[in-house]
């Protein structure tokens, strides 16, 4: 009998823990007020499978050229800054909205672009799809999962 309450007492204590473990992969990601630099122009093709974003604080990071993306309780902006005045920049607005844990639909509204540009600007209107939110140890990786 001691034997059976034992393995009992084992099994049950290995399934709280795993329970335990598997909460603090389920926390909701927050985006709202903050900014992350962006591995590339974010939400500007909408044929593009995915972003990496790290973390940034603007003033206080060193390197302000590339690709940013800043997010309010329910919209977006990205914006691109270059040492040179060389180049074609680029900025996306929309909103965007959780449709479930860790998965935001994005709607883009506007993309301008200003200086050297082969693409004129456009208002796309419309959805660019369902993306999945991870959180990893230096800010947030984002993967199309529905157009």
């Amino acid at each position: 009998m001691k034997t059976t309450t034992s393995i009992l007492l084992v099994f049950f204590s290995f399934i709280l823990n795993a329970q335990n473990r598997e909460e603090g992969k389920t926390d909701k990601i927050n985006l709202a007020n903050k900014e992350f630099k962006v591995n590339g122009s974010c939400f500007e093709d909408e044929s593009r499978e995915s972003y990496e974003l790290t973390d940034f604080e603007r003033g206080v990071d060193e390197f302000n050229w590339g690709y940013f993306i800043s997010f309010t309780e329910d919209s977006f902006t990205t914006s691109y800054s270059a040492p040179c005045g060389n180049d074609c920049f680029t900025s996306v607005s929309g909103t965007y909205e959780f449709v479930g844990l860790n998965k935001i639909k994005v709607f883009v509204a506007s993309i301008r672009r200003n200086g050297f540009c082969q693409k004129e600007s456009e208002e796309p209107n419309r959805s660019f799809g369902t993306y999945s939110l991870e959180q990893t140890a230096v800010g947030v990786n984002i993967k199309k999962v529905v157009n």
